[in-house]
């Protein structure tokens, strides 16, 4: 809350909850008490819970991860106003905070994709949210990943909505210089981090679409396309790795679950179809999956299916992740 950080642009406060003293710790197990309590109510699906927890914090130190922590599980319901108007607040209260920017940015992104007449003015305030939280600091290879789901969006508009599917790969290939800045944008991402298999996920498919959709210049070299799904491979791996070991009572599971669903797909990517199905029935079936991750899954999928890509396979695993939501 110290004017000092409003002042001084990319100054980061201390992350106290390093510090290896009775207070601190005191503290950080307090974080991890609302933390379960937020995680329970998201279980349960009580909106109404999250909301309230997000304004009960006991206390200065644990109420800014509490609120963000709450917009998050809002987010993975698929409550993105209530998010979006949390976060807008913690946004206002303290704008110096990149990493409460970038999940507006997300939230905002989401919202656009459910009102697809209001997509250009919610992108417009993802971008300027994603820019300003760079310009205080923010971590760069997240704000390319956000920038790279824009405008894959953006292209997607331009052809996901036709009747034909020739007609919709037809717009596909003649919009490509957007899926073209997308993928600039994912590869920028990866490249900034090797173990970000989230956007080394999107830099694989869209250079397989490319491929799919015949367009004379390959948007990466059979070799380079190897290298980088290895990549992918090894990171979503090393992050199912490191999951196991964590046998934490109430972990956060979520980004082992989406290794898993990645997995899968670079299976499908890959020819490798049997596979495919095999990981996203460990994904869609994990018991702490959220509504979110099932329909970001089907949502990914429903892009390939639209154009024709491994339509039988798609089609099957589209039926797992269905399956699901309608539990």
């Amino acid at each position: 809350s110290s004017p000092v950080y409003k002042e001084l642009s990319g100054l980061k406060p201390v992350d106290w909850g390093q510090i290896q003293n009775a207070k601190a710790r005191y503290f950080g197990n307090q974080l991890q008490d609302w933390h379960a309590r937020v995680r329970k109510a998201k279980g349960q699906s009580h909106v109404g819970d999250i909301l309230t927890l997000s304004r009960d914090a006991p206390n200065r130190f644990v109420e800014w991860r509490l609120r963000l922590d709450a917009a998050r599980a809002l987010s993975d319901l698929g409550r993105f106003e209530p998010a979006r108007e949390l976060l807008r607040a913690m946004v206002t209260e303290n704008p110096t905070c990149p990493e409460t920017r970038f999940a507006l940015a997300g939230t905002l992104d989401r919202l656009a994709r459910m009102h697809p007449e209001l997509q250009r003015e919610y992108h417009g305030r993802a971008e300027l949210e994603i820019q300003e939280a760079l310009s205080r600091g923010g971590n760069a290879p997240q704000a390319h990943r956000l920038l790279g789901r824009l405008y894959k969006c953006r292209w997607r508009q331009r052809w996901e909505n036709e009747v034909d599917e020739s007609t919709r790969r037809q717009l596909a290939a003649e919009y490509w210089e957007t899926a073209k800045k997308s993928l600039s944008y994912y590869q920028q991402a990866q490249m900034r981090d090797l173990g970000c298999f989230h956007a080394g996920l999107n830099v694989v498919s869209l250079s397989r679409l490319h491929q799919h959709l015949g367009l004379k210049q390959s948007a990466k070299t059979a070799a380079e396309l190897a290298d980088v799904t290895g990549l992918v491979r090894t990171a979503a791996r090393r992050k199912l790795q490191l999951a196991r070991r964590d046998t934490a009572v109430g972990k956060d599971d979520s980004e082992a679950i989406w290794a898993t669903a990645t997995l899968g797909e670079v299976a499908l990517l890959t020819n490798g179809l049997d596979d495919a199905r095999t990981f996203y029935q460990r994904a869609v079936t994990h018991p702490d999956v959220s509504v979110s991750q099932l329909k970001a899954f089907d949502d990914q999928l429903a892009m390939s299916e639209k154009l024709g890509f491994e339509k039988d396979c798609v089609s099957q695993l589209r039926s797992m992740v269905g399956a699901q939501l309608e539990l």
